[in-house]
């Protein structure tokens, strides 16, 4: 429960605090609500991304065509072409570092901010789950069946604690998101090759 309430002050303090919240048009808060509903699917599959030996692996889509979460809700919202793209030319690319281009144009228009895509991505990297878990000594939801279930059980828990962190900065995140918005184009996969070099 730390770990939520944490969380969720972490995100509030990635968004201003400049008055009133801009109002959300219904389109952005719609997408944010399929982002979640399509993350917690993800996340009840139990199917991630997973190296040779079996172990979790942080990239975009693995050898048996699993995606990451990140991914996987870019795949589900029609943009499967970013997601070809990125697995075949950079496929351990971090979101984190892209700023500009047709991905960026789909964060923008996601619902989810800059911030969180970050934090769902990141919940895939095992080193960062045990940096996290280390460095800011925080807990897990589920931390006796995460400890039950090692290395899977730490990716599940992670992700539902993100996706309740999400739940719960939705007004804030929907605000940020919206002061954010750029002219919604469909994206090509040429494109967002020229914005990973």
């Amino acid at each position: 429960m730390k770990h939520i309430i944490l969380l969720s002050v972490l995100l509030a303090a990635c968004h201003p605090a400049a008055g009133p919240a801009s109002p959300t048009t219904p389109d952005l808060a719609a997408r944010r609500a399929q982002m979640l509903a399509w993350l917690h699917d993800y996340t009840e599959a139990g199917q991630f991304p997973q190296d040779a030996a079996g172990h979790p692996l942080s990239v975009f889509r693995d050898a048996r065509g699993v995606r990451c979460p990140m991914a996987e809700l870019i795949y589900r919202s029609g943009h499967g072409d970013l997601v070809d793209a990125v697995a075949e030319k950079h496929n351990d690319l971090r979101l984190a570092d892209v700023h500009d281009g047709p991905l960026h144009a789909w964060i923008v228009e996601s619902g989810l901010t800059q911030e969180e895509v970050e934090m769902v991505q990141g919940a895939m990297t095992v080193e960062e789950m045990q940096w996290v878990e280390q460095g800011q000594k925080l807990q897990l939801v589920n931390a006796d069946a995460v400890k039950k279930a090692g290395e899977w059980g730490q990716v599940k828990g992670h992700l539902a604690t993100a996706e309740v962190a999400l739940k719960n900065a939705t007004p804030a995140s929907l605000a940020t998101a919206q002061t954010r918005r750029v002219p919604r184009t469909r994206p090509a996969s040429k494109q967002i090759l020229e914005t990973m070099r």
